[in-house]
């Protein structure tokens, strides 16, 4: 059922990226799958609101498996899974020119979560 869960949720986080708007001029997003090397949840989203700040993200809980982090140029999501063992990440912008940016905040994330 969790997975599932995860699923849906990262689901929804890569199509709202990917839906079209009014002045959009193409959007950026990078994903990642890393291991964590922890044994809980809460370890997990708590490595992940670190990681979120050492990209320069607000980060806000989304739900107690996920972290959602964001600042004026990219949205990033920290999804927690098997017991907090593994976290997927997804980044996003719809700012111009923004793919190197995004690249490089998913890697920043990437690095402070795994183990």
């Amino acid at each position: 059922m969790r997975i599932a869960i995860h699923a849906a949720v990262l689901a929804a986080a890569i199509v709202a990226t990917v839906l079209p708007t009014p002045a959009e001029a193409g959007i950026s997003s990078a994903w990642r799958t890393r291991n964590t090397g922890l044994d809980s949840e809460g370890k997990c989203t708590r490595r992940a609101f670190n990681a979120m700040k050492a990209a320069n993200l607000d980060a806000k809980a989304s739900g107690n498996q996920g972290v959602y982090g964001a600042n004026r140029d990219t949205v990033a999501y920290a999804i927690c899974q098997n017991n907090g063992g593994f976290v997927t990440i997804f980044c996003a912008s719809d700012r111009p020119n923004s793919g190197n940016y995004t690249t490089q905040v998913c890697d920043t994330v990437s690095r402070f979560m795994e183990k």
